[in-house]
């Protein structure tokens, strides 16, 4: 199934690039929203544009029908010639782990950060991301997603250490520990 044709999603081409309209995505995605569904969240690697006005955006969330979706197309630039594969792909996926933290945490209220270095500080581009890929939710944010969300943060820290080591982000697994 091709998701952009079957779904009618409006794309262009911008700076070299096709594009699809993430608003259209957002409002493709509600359909499979069902009674049990916390939330939907689309990830692509094709590039994504929210209005004609705007050149590209990493993800686009509806806060109300708590549907997003991330791309991580432009993940895969600068990278790096002096790392290894490995190293390169770690750096890969922490991009991508970034922008799914900050469009979930964005389906559940929270807004980019403006108060402390914070995983939901807005990023523009991967280079930006690069400089949050260690950054873990600030007290002000954390605060707001418990609220929402009513988790033990002992036992959401253990978790997060689990997977931080699984994934190889060394960083992370010391920053949560």
């Amino acid at each position: 199934m091709d998701f952009f044709v079957e779904h009618k999603i409006g794309k262009r081409q911008f700076a070299g690039y096709q594009q699809y309209n993430a608003t259209d995505i957002i409002n493709a995605l509600q359909q499979y929203w069902t009674r049990d569904t916390f939330c939907v969240l689309g990830l692509t690697n094709e590039h994504l544009y929210p209005r004609k006005e705007w050149s590209f955006v990493e993800g686009l969330t509806d806060k109300p029908s708590r549907c997003g979706v991330a791309s991580f197309a432009r993940h895969g630039e600068w990278l790096g010639t002096r790392l290894s594969e490995e190293q390169k792909h770690v750096k890969w996926l922490k991009r991508c782990c970034a922008t799914i933290v900050r469009q979930g945490c964005q389906m559940f209220g929270l807004k980019h950060c403006i108060y402390y270095e914070c995983a939901m500080n807005a990023s523009n581009s991967s280079r930006e991301n690069d400089n949050i890929e260690n950054r873990i939710l600030c007290p002000i944010c954390l605060c707001k997603l418990k609220t929402n969300l009513k988790f033990d943060c002992m036992e959401r820290y253990a978790k997060l250490i689990d997977v931080s080591a699984s994934l190889g982000f060394e960083a992370k697994t010391i920053l949560y520990s």
